[in-house]
């Protein structure tokens, strides 16, 4: 019988992390509905080195923090910063994290205001057992 190691997905973990912590919808996908919220987190995955060990994975996950002005998305990016680089105290799977500054980067499409960082992930890949 084989033995089957499984990666991690980051972006799962961060988005279950900051549920609970942002006090604002966090989603993987923009809400473009008239009734969207004024404020969200938004989180894309956007590669990264991949396995690096038997163990251990990187992976690249971007966050848009987006709010009615830029002073609000760039607050919000803020503490959603803090709160990411809290994580290899608190989550079971990431052990390291490394991320740009947040950037004012206003969307395009909706013209929202929008503050951009991009992250990588330092996973612990849990063993699976015979």
């Amino acid at each position: 019988m084989s033995t089957m190691f499984h990666g991690v997905d980051a972006k799962l973990e961060v988005l279950a992390y900051l549920k609970t912590r942002v006090g604002v919808p966090v989603v993987s996908t923009r809400p473009d509905k008239a009734d969207a919220p004024k404020q969200f987190v938004r989180l894309i995955t956007t590669g990264g080195g991949g396995r690096t060990s038997r163990i251990l994975q990187d992976a690249l996950v971007t966050v848009d923090s987006y709010a009615e002005t830029s002073a609000r998305s760039m607050r919000l990016a803020l503490n959603v910063d803090a709160l990411i680089h809290q994580m290899p105290t608190i989550s079971g799977h990431i052990v390291q994290v490394r991320g740009s500054y947040p950037s004012e980067f206003p969307d395009p499409e909706t013209g929202q205001a929008r503050c951009t960082a991009t992250y990588q992930f330092t996973v612990k890949i849990p063993q699976a057992t015979n």
